[in-house]
């Protein structure tokens, strides 16, 4: 195929390399005792254990411990996120234990609220301790801590100490980055111990307690709610009945309240009805199909106790809104035509089963362009549609139908380019045309017989003295780089493997056939200076080695006013 094109498209700044790093005289700032027990430990499961459950993030207990070089006062702490404290939404933080290496020490227990990754935020609460011997250190809070499961909580604690002793434990790494080795100092600010070369988390612990008074009940678990279309009007409520009290005392008779909210009256509070301990579900009827319905349990006993509510919310009949379609391919079939092929899916959002699946909306550069009718669901389908030649892209929603309809979220896009025949302007102005285009360029040719004759080896790169200033982006340019491998830029680099543009390393580039040639092993390169246009000619330069093949007679034509024109006579072989 023979191409002009006035401009071809590359961006960037030029990289010139970096003066080599200063190498600084190391201080070391914390240091580890270099002993310890090494007492494994199971990973934290962070899932919501009644009434009280443990949160940390160490492997082992006691595998060293880390103190200040010098001595003084510093902070371990760890840093809980709502990925960890997810299912303890409105518990209460009410004690904090560490495990102390050695010596004898008081400090302070701090609570922070959320800041950044990297530092917490203000302090909620503090609480002086005493550490008085090894071993674990447990520090009941006086004011627990309300969690707030959608924000980070740190757990801290300040210790003082003398050059030489090593007063809080560690497990065996890896950190738990942004997590568990959080340290900080007033000369030094807040950082993670992997900052000064140590991968470990610290033994610290935050125990936590489910809401309510110690005589109340412990709510229902594993509380779940199902509906699908051939249950439209009920749904099926399954639980776990608690066996013991806040205080941990057993339970004996109790019941399971029910209540109900619906989404159509958010305010309204329906009493359901309450369930002896022992039957653990419940079916509820006379609902309304597509409806989210909330419903709240609570364990009620016999002395009028109740439990902190527990909640599910569902949909009768299942979610109304399909699960997204996949789509699996896009080709290009001509410049004006491209097929779509996707799967329908076989599922609600809620992954109930989808049984009445309408189609598949087709939207092409972000704007819906048509409707494809189809019923079966986790069906592979194929459909064309006529785009504007150039970048297409596409996403595809699957279509209930309902009344009103429903469409799920959309598919992942897939971006394809129907031809190349023209493009741009990129961020400095630059278009291009090829000669293929109805508006582009007639082809191009210069007779070179009379130029300077080039020699270059593989992988080589050498100076081209360009007749006329050349605006080239923000640049004015009278020498650009020739490399052997089929481009110009304004940097000795060169690289044989072609990549994606703008490509840092050589990032002011005129790619014209970027690829492993070698010049060396047959061909001639010419250059044509003239006062109005400078060519550079590759005759019959062929690719590196034998595997593939070939030879290309091209030329790269550049002009005083900045455009940049690309002919391609012959390029036989594999492109």
């Amino acid at each position: 195929m023979i191409y002009l094109l006035s401009v071809l498209l590359v961006a960037g700044t030029l990289t010139v390399g970096k003066p080599a790093e200063v190498k600084k005289e190391e201080v070391l700032l914390f240091s580890t005792a270099g002993r310890g027990h090494a007492i494994p430990h199971p990973q934290a499961e962070f899932s919501g254990k009644q009434p009280t459950d443990t949160l940390y993030y160490y492997n082992s207990v006691d595998n060293n411990a880390i103190g200040l070089s010098n001595g003084g006062t510093f902070e371990a702490a760890i840093r809980l996120t709502p990925s960890e404290l997810g299912p303890y939404n409105n518990w209460k933080l009410i004690k904090v234990r560490f495990y102390h290496h050695e010596g004898s020490h008081s400090g302070q227990v701090k609570i922070y609220d959320q800041g950044t990754t990297s530092a917490p935020g203000n302090l909620i609460t503090s609480q002086t301790y005493s550490a008085p011997a090894p071993g674990w250190i447990e520090i009941e809070l006086t004011n627990p801590v309300i969690i707030d499961n959608t924000k980070d909580l740190w757990v801290s604690i300040e210790i003082t100490h003398a050059a030489q002793e090593y007063p809080i434990s560690v497990d065996m790494g890896p950190a738990v980055p942004e997590k568990g080795d959080f340290v900080y100092a007033a000369s030094l600010g807040w950082g993670e111990l992997r900052n000064y070369g140590l991968n470990y988390n610290w033994n610290i612990e935050a125990i936590v307690q489910l809401p309510g008074e110690p005589g109340d009940p412990l709510p229902p678990t594993n509380l779940s709610a199902y509906s699908d279309y051939t249950t439209p009007t009920s749904m099926s409520l399954s639980w776990t009945d608690p066996a013991t009290r806040v205080d941990g005392t057993p339970l004996d008779t109790f019941r399971i309240k029910i209540l109900r909210v619906s989404e159509i009256n958010p305010n309204d509070t329906t009493f359901v009805d309450t369930v002896r301990e022992g039957i653990q579900q419940y079916e509820d009827n006379g609902l309304t199909d597509g409806v989210k319905y909330t419903y709240i349990l609570q364990t009620w006993t016999y002395d009028d106790s109740l439990s902190v509510p527990v909640s599910v919310s569902w949909y009768a009949g299942g979610d109304p809104w399909p699960s997204p379609p996949t789509l699996t391919a896009v080709n290009v079939i001509d410049e004006s035509t491209i097929e779509i092929v996707g799967i329908t899916p076989s599922t609600q959002r809620d992954g109930t089963p989808l049984d009445d699946l309408a189609g598949i909306n087709i939207y092409i550069n972000d704007v819906f362009h048509h409707f494809y009718p189809i019923t079966d669901t986790a069906t592979t389908f194929y459909d064309t549609a006529t785009v504007v030649p150039g970048r297409v892209s596409v996403y595809i929603t699957a279509l209930d139908n309902e009344d009103p309809q429903h469409e799920s979220e959309p598919s992942q896009t897939i971006e394809v380019i129907t031809n190349v025949h023209s493009g741009g302007p990129d961020g400095y102005g630059y278009t291009f045309k090829d000669s293929d285009y109805p508006t582009g360029p007639e082809f191009l040719w210069y007779d070179t017989q009379g130029g300077e004759l080039i020699s270059l080896d593989d992988d080589a790169t050498t100076p081209i003295t360009l007749p006329f200033a050349f605006p080239f982006y923000d640049s004015l340019v009278t020498v650009l780089y020739l490399s052997s491998n089929g481009f110009l830029s304004t940097t000795t680099l060169t690289a044989y493997s072609n990549q994606d543009l703008p490509y840092a390393d050589i990032s002011y580039l005129i790619a014209f056939f970027w690829d492993d040639l070698d010049p060396s092993s047959g061909g001639q390169i010419r250059y044509l200076a003239t006062p109005n246009y400078a060519v550079i000619h590759f005759e019959n330069v062929p690719h590196y080695g034998t595997t593939q093949p070939g030879t290309y007679n091209m030329q790269v034509i550049l002009y005083p006013n900045g455009d940049i024109a690309m002919s391609y006579l012959s390029m036989v072989g594999t492109l």
